[in-house]
């Protein structure tokens, strides 16, 4: 009977110790949460179940006490940084320097906005009389564009013109030439090809050497085209002479 009882006894302990472990296990904090609550407790705003399990963390373990010290002793010393009160004085200077402030702002403020009121009609006006002179400038450019175009083109009319007639003058020169050699007999012909070296002792300049060179050229009315009128004048001269 007493081993039965003994043997029943042993597993009701057994189960009772557990319950007390497991209940005081629920108790425990670990540092990680710990810190996570040291600000709260040095500023004095944690409460209930929280405060409690946290002094009794700290009860235990040194390094979280040691952080909550720390935590403690730099607010005290920011505490001690903090600014100062100013004086009723330094008020009173700091008041007197603002209302002065915004005085100057709000007439400022009256200030530009009686200038907009002028600058409205002037700004209307301003747009027109940009509006005016840029169609004015528009109308001169063009008006310009058109003269230089005009005298520009009647000067090329004229140059071209006068290149036709230019360019005409060697074709009439050509005909005039070969009229007057087609007059020519061949006797003629021959004498006035030998007597073209008599050309150089009259020494009649530049005429003379062209006429001459001309004479040798397989196309002789090609030099007739660098004659002026008066050199081709006295080609003409000389031919009716022979």
């Amino acid at each position: 009977m007493q081993r039965g009882s003994g043997k029943g006894e042993f597993p009701a302990r057994l189960s009772q110790a557990e319950g007390t472990v497991k209940k005081s296990s629920r108790g425990i904090m670990n540092c990680k949460k710990a810190e996570q609550l040291l600000v709260d407790h040095a500023e004095q705003t944690l409460a209930g179940r929280k405060k409690k399990h946290l002094e009794r963390h700290l009860e235990t373990c040194e390094s979280c006490r040691l952080q909550l010290e720390g935590i403690i002793r730099l607010r005290e010393e920011v505490r001690s940084l903090s600014v100062p009160e100013p004086t009723e004085s330094e008020w009173e200077r700091f008041h007197s320097k603002l209302t002065r402030r915004l005085a100057e702002i709000d007439s400022e403020r009256a200030a530009r906005g009686s200038r907009r009121l002028l600058l409205k009609p002037m700004a209307a006006a301003a747009a027109v009389a940009a509006g005016f002179l840029l169609v004015l400038a528009l109308w001169i450019n063009f008006s310009m564009e058109r003269k230089i175009d005009s005298n520009s083109s009647g000067k090329v009319m004229e140059q071209l013109s006068s290149e036709d007639s230019m360019q005409s003058l060697p074709s009439e020169r050509d005909d005039k030439f070969l009229i007057a050699l087609e007059n020519l007999s061949d006797a003629d012909l021959e004498d006035f090809v030998d007597d073209a070296a008599l050309l150089l002792e009259e020494d009649s300049g530049a005429f003379d050497e062209v006429f001459l060179y001309s004479l040798t050229e397989p196309d002789p009315y090609e030099a007739l085209e660098d004659l002026s009128p008066e050199e081709y004048d006295e080609v003409l001269k000389r031919l009716a002479s022979i």
